[in-house]
């Protein structure tokens, strides 16, 4: 049979022992040429996951590649194994690993320099960098257009230097001991200024980011392609059409319809419990504006007095709460048996006939009330364009503890950058905010 032998099944791993070495060897190898041992890749496991797909082809290929050599099936056989085995457990490990260094990185954030305009600066350090930056402390602001300082004022204990050349940049980042810059402005430097400064802090071992102007825009948008003689920033458009496609709807008709039956129990107890507490409805459907501004009944299970809706406009004003998104950690109006499905979560169960029935889908921005739509910006607007979600990126990073931008910011992120991954991520990290009740209540 050619070059190979005949591969008996029961033998397989029998006399491989002097291979495994082959291996191990092929694995790191395909890891270093898919440059899988870059450190900053280990602050972040998901972008490992296309290098390790990559590794797991390059170690089936080398693999079989060697087997042809050795004239060993058994080889080229073990690598295909090898490769997707192997590449699942380096992302477990990384994952585990990832999460150890970000904490350490956490307690000693890597030191930031930032160049630019004024204004541009500014806008990048509006809100609260902390939390958007966790890796980073600003550690020096290089400021291009002259004295312009009083647009950075709030910006306490920074180092602060006004550009006169190029070269004075590496200089301040080397005396500052700084581990990254990023270039707020990129206009104010040309071809040849950007290319000396790549030179120039290659040396110390600083990472250089161009800021692109792409708030609010998922990478797995941004590409780079070639127009004419020069590389430019690809942009893909909105992904409106993906997350209204037929792929989410089955797939929110069957695990709706798998939920509801499964959790039939619950809702009869759930259901009980509530009618025994004050006689009043067992459900609560609040109207809401779902796509393209359609209004419709979004089911929960009640958890206020049966007059709730009455007192809303009152509270507010008692409280000096903006009524576009009106929560209250020690709400008045919500029962006993409330308090304990809010908390739970459970008085959402019964959005999954609403996923079922197409008004909702599982994942998407917050069901938003009339008088919200009603408050919308022209950007706000854009988000009517999917469907609301039963959980969401708000639903994950904080629920009512967010401030009214950072929900709609949220909001208008997913209806931008929808993909199935992001849905999945969605889907999972609700587990672990709805067993740790965040901004639930």
């Amino acid at each position: 049979m050619g070059r190979f032998r005949v591969v008996d099944g029961s033998s397989l791993g029998q006399d491989l022992w002097f291979q495994y070495p082959i291996f191990y060897i092929v694995a790191l190898y395909s890891l270093w040429l898919c440059r899988a041992y870059n450190w900053h890749i280990r602050f972040d496991a998901n972008r490992a996951i296309v290098i390790l797909a990559r590794c797991a082809g390059y170690v089936a290929l080398l693999s079989g590649f060697i087997g042809v050599l050795l004239g060993s099936a058994k080889v080229g056989i073990t690598g295909m194994l090898v490769g997707p085995i192997s590449a699942v457990l380096v992302f477990v490990g990384r994952k585990a690993s990832a999460a150890v260094v970000r904490g350490k990185r956490r307690m000693d954030p890597s030191r930031l320099a930032i160049v630019g305009r004024s204004r541009d600066i500014q806008r990048i350090l509006y809100g609260d960098f902390d939390k958007r930056f966790p890796l980073h402390r600003i550690e020096v602001l290089i400021v291009t257009d002259g004295q312009q300082h009083s647009e950075l004022s709030g910006i306490e204990n920074v180092n602060r230097y006004d550009l006169q050349a190029t070269e004075d940049i590496s200089e301040v980042i080397s005396q500052h001991v700084c581990e990254s810059v990023l270039i707020a402005s990129v206009t104010e430097f040309d071809d040849k200024e950007l290319r000396r400064l790549a030179w120039s802090v290659r040396d110390l071992n600083v990472r250089l980011y161009l800021e692109p102007m792409l708030g609010g825009i998922s990478g797995t948008r941004v590409t780079s392609e070639i127009l004419g003689t020069r590389t430019e920033v690809l942009l893909e458009g909105p992904r409106f059409r993906g997350a209204n496609g037929i792929q989410k709807r089955l797939v929110d008709i069957a695990f709706s319809s798998i939920v509801l039956l499964a959790l039939s129990p619950i809702f009869a107890a759930v259901a009980l419990a509530i009618k025994l507490e004050d006689r009043g409805p067992i459900f609560y459907k609040s109207e809401r504006i779902g796509r393209y501004g359609k209004p419709f009944k979004m089911w929960k299970f009640r958890s206020m007095v049966v007059d709730a809706d009455a007192k809303v406009e009152q509270l507010a004003k008692e409280n000096n709460v903006d009524l576009r998104l009106f929560k209250m950690k020690k709400d008045p109006r919500v029962t006993k048996v409330g308090r304990f499905i809010r908390k739970t979560s459970i008085d959402e169960f019964p959005q999954f006939i609403n996923s079922l029935n197409g008004t909702m889908s599982i994942v998407g921005p917050r069901p938003p009330l009339r008088r919200e739509v009603e408050a919308y910006s022209q950007d706000m607007r854009m988000r009517l364009e999917v469907k609301p979600g039963i959980t969401g990126l708000w639903q994950v990073n904080g629920r009512s503890d967010l401030s009214i931008e950072e929900a709609e910011n949220l909001d208008l992120y997913y209806a931008d950058n929808w993909s199935v991954g992001l849905d999945i991520a969605i889907f999972v990290r609700t587990f672990a905010a709805v067993l740790a009740s965040r901004g639930a209540y």
